[in-house]
């Protein structure tokens, strides 16, 4: 994987960490507090999918052997938005 490649996907597996500590978040909240984590969610959830689109984008770089790698990460990060 090239080092900006790698960059990204740290970044990418924070969001979509926090996203889903918001998810787990959403039976335990009161009625009034749904509507606020919903939104937040959908905040993030868009944040985690423009950082999978620059992974695309970034996979397509580095030698054979990094883009062998950085295609089976893409491949376990869309797995995860899924």
């Amino acid at each position: 994987m090239t080092e900006i490649f790698q960059e990204y996907y740290d970044t990418f597996k924070e969001l979509r960490n926090e996203a889903m500590g918001v998810i787990r978040a959403i039976p335990d909240a009161s009625t009034s507090e749904k509507g606020s984590l919903e939104r937040e969610v959908r905040s993030k959830l868009d944040e985690v999918e423009r950082y999978l689109r620059i992974l695309e984008q970034e996979g397509n770089g580095g030698d054979a052997q990094q883009k062998r790698k950085m295609q089976t990460q893409l491949r376990s990060c869309t797995s995860d938005i899924d």
